[in-house]
């Protein structure tokens, strides 16, 4: 194990907390920080909260780097099915996340809170501010998925990697909702995760980002971040087993929404990399149907996980803190 990634594996170890949700599931999550305004951090398909452990940290120091990241505490949570998270139960919405987010919350004692979503955790991210307006001060969506039921929604992005030629003649409820079927997709993600294939990231990768992930002979911070996320991810836990997390993505992604995305109050900022093929169109869609949305897009060699490289998570989190 590199150094970086045994420092990501060392933190999240040490810092693990569980929040009991009162169907006597369980949230795993960390804080990081004791900044005035609470962020949530919400990861993407195959992934946990490792994922952000090096971008809110720096892998050499324990004390987070700028004012501005001082100014957060940032919880950290491994989303339903995932990683110390307990598998959701049959019949898992959106909406019944945010009902576990707001449990979490005032576990936390945050009375409000941000709340930003990466790639697959940018609908659920979407759901909190929609279903706690009162609670949720800004929302920010990068690189998110989108409603891909909905008309005039862009191709579904993964189903297209996963499935290739076959994406373009499937019924996205037919199989989202077909557990067979889903489930052999998911668990073939699974098992190569635990052989320390991580292709269905790195396959969303531009050239640049390859080039980031090579670096110093792969041990740096950015290989850690994807690398442990997505081992830890799929590795069986004492709160979850198999590939519910997976199965839970797969089923919501491309089921219609359980929220209202107007009922979204707050400010609502969604970033994109301009190298992003992936999701760049979801960020667009998404943009035009909620009305409190603004669109940032990052230019040059940007994709779907440089995106949070320093200066962009810089200005990501300006935007999220201010709340306006």
């Amino acid at each position: 194990m590199s150094s970086n990634a045994a420092a990501v594996t060392d933190r999240v170890a040490d810092h693990a907390l569980q929040c009991t949700l009162p169907d006597g599931r369980v949230l795993g999550y960390q804080i990081e920080g004791e900044g005035e305004i609470t962020v949530v951090l919400l990861h993407g398909l195959a992934m946990c909260r490792a994922f952000f452990v090096p971008i809110v940290l720096s892998t050499s120091k324990s004390d987070l780097e700028s004012d501005l990241e001082k100014r957060a505490r940032f919880v950290l949570v491994d989303r339903p099915g995932w990683f110390e998270s307990s598998d959701p139960p049959q019949g898992y919405s959106y909406t019944k996340f945010a009902a576990d987010i707001s449990a979490l919350m005032d576990h936390v004692g945050a009375a409000e809170f941000c709340v930003l979503g990466h790639s697959s955790g940018g609908p659920c991210a979407l759901a909190v501010a929609a279903a706690l307006p009162r609670r949720v001060l800004a929302c920010t969506l990068v690189g998110p998925d989108a409603e891909y039921t909905r008309a005039g929604a862009p191709v579904d992005p993964i189903a297209t990697i996963t499935l290739g030629p076959l994406a373009c003649c499937w019924c996205l409820c037919c199989v989202a909702n077909c557990g067979p079927c889903c489930e052999c997709v998911c668990a073939e993600d699974a098992s190569k995760a635990e052989r320390g294939d991580f292709s269905s990231c790195t396959g969303m990768f531009t050239e640049a980002e390859r080039a980031l992930y090579a670096a110093n002979g792969g041990d740096n911070a950015f290989r850690a971040g994807v690398d442990v996320s997505a081992h830890l991810a799929s590795e069986a836990t004492k709160a979850r087993v198999g590939v519910g997390g997976y199965l839970n993505d797969w089923r919501l992604e491309r089921s219609s929404y359980s929220f209202d995305t107007s009922a979204a109050r707050c400010p609502v900022h969604i970033f994109v990399g301009a190298a992003d093929k992936h999701t760049r169109k979801n960020a667009e869609f998404i943009n035009k149907v909620v009305p409190s949305s603004t669109l940032t897009v990052f230019e040059g060699d940007v994709g779907h996980f440089s995106c949070f490289s320093k200066a962009c998570w810089m200005e990501m989190l300006d935007a999220t803190l201010a709340k306006k």
